[in-house]
């Protein structure tokens, strides 16, 4: 499975973090664009008690619709906290290019998940906020709660690190790295400079049928280990 980690040129930090290190740096949930991140909703339920103060034991007693509660992520302790790394199923899509690759002057840093599938979760996108429990025997976890949001991000195709940890290790994961189509020559230099020698770099540019994004010529063409 090839996933997408896309990042401006001005993030000179993060990106030659990726390169040099191979790794993957997680932010604080509480941190990502979107104010609803880590949001969800339970339902209180109410038994009718009124029937035993009448003298009915019903074994079924009736239940009201129930209370709508709103909760945050960081209701659910964890040490250390929760940290997402996200990443994208697609590499095509104009409008990931222009929010995420700093209107096409950055990258798309395509990552190999191969045999690691079990360590990323794919978003499922929602209408409204996910309802989930908050009970002893059903409560919801980090992990299920940060695995929703609603559709307005559906275009993302977004899949999910999440855990503990600051940074997810990718060593010799990279395979390709995709260079936005309005990106500076020396930018790319810098690439090829930083870069392992097996990662593959690109160009990217318009396609104009597909009103899409896609790979133009070859910069680099990577050299295997």
């Amino acid at each position: 499975m090839l996933l997408y980690k896309y990042k401006g040129a001005s993030e000179l930090l993060h990106l030659l973090d990726i390169a040099v290190h191979e790794r993957l740096f997680c932010q604080e949930y509480s941190l990502l664009n979107d104010p609803f991140e880590g949001q969800f909703r339970s339902i209180t339920h109410y038994t009718n008690i009124a029937n035993f103060a009448h003298g009915n034991f019903n074994p079924y007693p009736l239940r009201h619709p129930g209370r709508v509660n709103y909760h945050n992520v960081g209701e659910l302790l964890v040490p250390g906290g929760t940290k997402v790394c996200s990443l994208s199923a697609t590499s095509t899509d104009v409008r990931m290019w222009s929010l995420y690759a700093e209107s096409h002057f950055g990258v798309a840093i395509e990552i190999d998940f191969t045999d690691a599938e079990n360590r990323v979760r794919r978003v499922e996108y929602v209408d409204d906020l996910p309802k989930l429990g908050m009970t002893i025997l059903a409560g919801a976890t980090p992990e299920q709660v940060l695995s929703y949001k609603t559709t307005h991000w559906a275009y993302e195709q977004e899949y999910r690190i999440i855990g503990p940890d600051k940074y997810y290790e990718i060593d010799g994961r990279i395979r390709r790295v995709i260079v936005g189509l309005r990106a500076r020559d020396d930018f790319v230099l810098l690439l090829k400079k930083v870069m392992h020698p097996r990662v593959t770099i690109a160009k990217a540019k318009l396609d104009h049928e597909g009103v899409a994004i896609q790979v133009d010529e070859v910069l680099h063409e990577g050299v295997p280990d």
